[in-house]
Order: C-alpha cells, then sequence, then structure tokens
C-alpha cells in the first residue's frame, strides 16, 4: 500500500472503497454517518487486488489475485480514538453483511 501518510507509531487506517469512501457521491443512505468524524483521509493504493463489479450484486468487491501489477484505488480513514477505529469496523461489518 502506498499513501502519503507520514511514519507514526500507532497508526489505525481503514482502507475503503465503493460507498464506504468520504468521497462518494453514489447517494448511498449510509455513507454519511460511515464517514461522520472522520479524523483524516488520504488516497492509497492497495497492490494485489483487483476490483469487480457484478451485474446481478449491488456492490463493488475486491478479489486477491497475488499480482503486484493489480491494485485498487482507497481512501485511507482514521478516527481520534482507537475505539471510534474500532467501533467503525463493526459498523462496516454491519453494512457489508454476511454475503460479502
Amino acid at each position: 500500500m502506498s499513501s502519503n501518510i507520514e511514519n507514526s507509531t500507532d497508526v489505525q487506517l481503514l482502507a475503503t472503497y465503493g460507498t464506504l469512501r468520504d468521497d462518494d457521491n453514489s447517494g448511498a443512505p449510509w455513507t454519511h454517518n460511515f464517514i461522520k468524524d472522520i479524523s483524516g483521509a488520504t488516497s492509497g493504493t492497495v497492490a494485489g487486488y483487483q476490483l469487480f463489479d457484478n451485474a446481478s450484486l449491488n456492490y463493488p468487491f475486491a478479489v486477491f489475485t497475488g499480482n503486484p501489477k493489480d491494485t485498487i484505488v482507497v481512501r485511507l480513514l482514521s478516527w481520534q480514538s482507537k475505539e471510534e477505529f474500532q467501533k467503525k469496523i463493526h459498523e462496516g461489518d454491519i453494512l457489508e453483511g454476511d454475503e460479502y
């Protein structure tokens, strides 16, 4: 993953794509609440994955390819505290659902 974030001893970043991005303009009803209170966001890339879309699904999905030439662009989100970060991880899991 590459980004312009400086080194830190305790960095917790959530790599997001699709409707969980802070710059998403799809109008998804959960985006605003999910990104509420973020303390920072920057763009980055995750190597070894490809992003796919399927007409029968309502969301994009990333697939691990292992090929370092395959990359997806993500938004790296952070929150002020570890507790907020963990809460957002849990919230994201609920939003994504079991089939994801």
